[in-house]
């Protein structure tokens, strides 16, 4: 037998009850089960709202939803473009501040900020993971603070450094070589040159510092720094080879010649050697040392001038229309020719460089390098190509157009009606409609930069691309590339209110769409000019679809600040010219498809129109400069203020 338990033990044991237990874990686990849902649905609570404690730079974004976010983003960008770009120098140079350039209606920007892409990056900041995992997370963001960057930024490095090098081009040099200065050829008469050391500005970390500075929503501030530079050709160079100039201007220079392939007309340009020795100049190559050769930017110059006009011929596609139903030819493809510059030079190059170093096989006429280019649409391609009924239709009105954009219309409207947009092809405007130049059928509109009144080619095509736009939508196609103005512009508005328009410029932005049809399609264009409208068609065959898109809807207006006044000396004094206010603006607007399987695809276009005061440029007296020069020598150029005229 066993032993007996202690009594105090049987006493404990009596008071053990299983009851007891079970309603604690009951509690237990309702307490956990209640934590769990409420964690759940605070994390559910943020499925369309950015996590809490998230902050874009210094700035907190945590709570905002889709529509908050991209409004914060629009102003947030507005006032970014509004600062500008500033850039230092050194004591040479005042601060320059890049503001994108306002034209027919658009701007010609530096940065650009994809505002889509950052809402959805913004809104799916750390919701990665199962649904346990992402409640954990947003508990933690409740209390830590998570910090993000803006990453959809296009910086237009090439227009950038194109405008600090005009701004800066009195201040950078080039190192200069040493060659010869050539007096007369017969007889050869010369002296050698000496070399100077350059100056060269650094736009190496531009890029970066601007991606950076609006990733943190910060104005970007940037410094320029400046290099001496060191020329490649010295005077001991010059002086191994100065024996070899008669020989490399005996044989009375080069000729340039070309035979037309299609004409077979022959055509040739004389550069004799009094022509050439203005050109000369000594470079320095690795295998041979320094040589006699020519320089580039004076060939490419003469090619441009002389050469170009006769050989290069634009390739022509294939024109079509309609006619009782049936689809003809009224212009037949033609192929294009265009002369290659840089080849050409080489080539002209390398025949004076041989000369310095080789006495047999001189060559004196080189035939110009040039390519063929081939149409897009051939005439063949109107065989069979399906075309049955239109598609879809675009309108737009361009009322009160000055002439000159007027001209622009009608010049894109010649180059695009009647084109055939193959199936699975990718149509751009911008290819479509260039060259965007006087040669190519445009005229220059008149336009404020800053504190200058410059010519800009090209204005109005956005009356094209916005016009093509709504007959792509009302024919159902997909679009594949589309950016809005940057101001509001009457021309495009409906019912009296802007969001349905889409801008291009050479080479970014453009408007592109696809054919996903299984037919060609005919774009036919159509300008009156008397009641001031456009008109586009796309002709094809319907696979069942309807396109439409809704009328805009205006979310909110942005005033406009007051009148900036700007002077220039580009006026005469007291002349004023103005450039018009903008009315900023949020619009949206919904494009709709409707399969013929029933099946309906919708996309929301918002659209983004910045607030822009009206610019007026008042004319003043030029300023009075004179130099003055310090105790080493060192000049530069001062404007005299008012004050030093009349102590005077």
């Amino acid at each position: 037998m066993g032993k007996k338990r202690p009594a105090f033990l049987k006493e404990k044991m009596k008071s053990f009850s299983w009851y007891r237990i079970w309603i604690l874990l009951i509690v237990l686990i309702v307490i956990v089960a209640g934590t769990a849902t409420g964690v759940l649905a605070y994390e559910r609570s943020y499925q369309d709202r950015v996590y809490p404690g998230v902050h874009l730079g210094n700035v907190p974004i945590g709570g905002l939803d889709e529509e908050g976010l991209r409004l914060f983003l629009f102003d947030i960008q507005d006032k970014l473009l509004n600062d500008g770009i500033r850039f230092t120098f050194d004591e040479e140079l005042d601060e320059l501040i890049l503001y994108p350039t306002a034209f027919d209606g658009d701007t010609i920007e530096f940065v650009e900020l994809d505002v889509e892409k950052e809402v959805d990056a913004l809104l799916h900041y750390g919701k990665r993971g199962n649904i346990f995992s992402r409640a954990i997370k947003t508990l933690k963001s409740r209390f830590a603070k998570g910090s993000v960057s803006l990453k959809h930024i296009t910086v237009y490095e090439d227009a950038i450094t194109d405008t600090l090098k005009d701004y800066v081009k009195d201040v950078d040099t080039k190192a200069t070589n040493a060659g010869v200065d050539i007096e007369s050829v017969d007889p050869l008469v010369y002296t050698i040159t000496s070399s100077t050391p350059g100056v060269e500005f650094k736009y190496d970390n531009i890029v970066d510092e601007i991606y950076r500075s609006w990733g943190e929503l910060q104005t970007p501030e940037i410094t320029i720094e400046k290099e001496v530079t060191e020329p490649e050709v010295l005077e001991s160079d010059v002086e191994k080879i100065a024996d070899r100039l008669g020989v490399v201007l005996e044989h009375n220079g080069i000729t340039l010649t070309y035979t037309d392939p299609h004409t077979k007309r022959d055509s040739a340009w004389s550069l004799p050697s009094n022509v050439i020795y203005d050109w000369l100049e000594v470079q320095k190559q690795e295998e041979n040392g320094a040589g006699f050769g020519i320089n580039k930017e004076e060939i490419i110059a003469y090619l441009e001038g002389e050469v170009e006009e006769i050989v290069n011929i634009e390739a022509k596609d294939a024109k079509f229309e309609v006619q009782d139903g049936k689809v003809t030819s009224f212009q037949g493809s033609r192929p294009g020719i265009e002369l290659k510059k840089e080849e050409t030079y080489d080539n002209i190059n390398n025949a004076m460089l041989q000369r310095t170093w080789h006495d047999e096989g001189i060559v004196t006429s080189i035939e110009v390098k040039t390519e063929v280019t081939e149409p897009q649409v051939k005439t063949g391609d109107v065989n069979d190509v399906g075309i049955t009924e239109v598609l879809g239709t675009g309108y737009s009105a361009f009322k009160g157009s000055p002439p000159n954009r007027i001209s622009n219309i009608r010049n894109a409207v010649i180059k695009l009606n009647g084109l055939l947009v193959e199936p699975g092809e990718e149509f751009s405007t911008v290819v479509s409609t260039k060259p965007f130049t006087i040669a190519g059928g445009y005229l220059p509109e008149k336009v404020i930069i800053g504190d200058k009144i410059e010519d800009a080619l090209g204005g109005g095509l956005c009356q094209i691309s916005t016009t093509i736009f709504r007959a792509v939508m009302n024919s159902g196609l997909e679009i594949t590339e589309r950016r809005n103005h940057r101001f509001a512009v009457h021309y495009y508005n409906i019912k009296g209110k802007p969001g349905v328009d889409a801008t291009i410029f050479d080479s970014h932005p453009d408007f592109r769409f696809v054919n996903d049809t299984n037919h060609a399609i005919l774009i036919q264009a159509e300008l009156n000019e008397y009641t001031e409208e456009l008109f586009f068609t796309f002709w094809g065959t319907s696979d069942g679809r309807k396109g439409s898109f809704t009328d805009p809807v205006v979310n909110r207006w942005i005033p406009h600040g007051p009148t900036q006044y700007v002077e220039t000396d580009e006026l005469p004094p007291g002349t004023t010219k103005c450039q018009g206010a903008y009315t900023g603006a949020d619009t949206s607007f919904v494009y709709s498809i409707e399969r013929p399987n029933g099946e309906d695809d919708e996309e929301i276009y918002f659209s983004h129109y910045r607030p822009l005061a009206n610019i007026c440029l008042v004319g003043v007296e030029p300023k009075e400069q004179r130099e003055v020069c310090d105790e080493s020598g060192e000049c530069v150029t001062i404007d005299i203020e008012e004050t030093e005229k009349s102590e005077e």
